[in-house]
């Protein structure tokens, strides 16, 4: 497989063009079903917080995971790595499953309808929300 640029004659033999086509297919159609996962956890999360029972904050989903309340916790990834090592280990040891949402504490915070940043959520009734079975 060659590449030229500019003015340099561009030419790919057959072959390469199909593994060429094949594997741009198949990065469209990860990125679009991880897109769509997101999406989906998104609206999942903030129905929940509107019509279940949900614990935000550090503290407060500790607590949830200690007195074996939660049912679903979900961490912000780009979080101190001392708090999301935390909270897994926690949860791991308490058999509830973990959920990193793909950005930021702000990020989590707007979708829950929140004006500040929501670091960790754990999920105590999930409402009308299909949160614990999509997961």
């Amino acid at each position: 497989m060659c590449f030229h640029y500019r003015n340099s004659p561009t030419y790919l033999n057959f072959a390469d063009r199909k593994l060429f086509v094949n594997l741009s297919l198949k990065l469209r159609f990860f990125y679009e079903a991880y897109s769509d996962f997101m999406a989906d956890l998104s609206t999942s999360i903030r129905l929940a917080v509107d019509s279940g029972k949900v614990v935000m904050g550090v503290n407060g989903v500790v607590d949830s995971i200690k007195r074996n309340h939660a049912k679903l916790v979900i961490v912000a990834q780009k979080n101190r790595k001392d708090i999301l090592e935390d909270v897994q280990h926690m949860c791991k040891v308490a058999n509830i499953k973990v959920v990193v949402y793909q950005g930021d504490s702000i990020k989590l915070g707007a979708v829950c309808g929140k004006p500040f940043s929501v670091s960790t959520l754990s999920i105590i009734e999930q409402g009308h929300s299909k949160i614990l079975e999509e997961n």
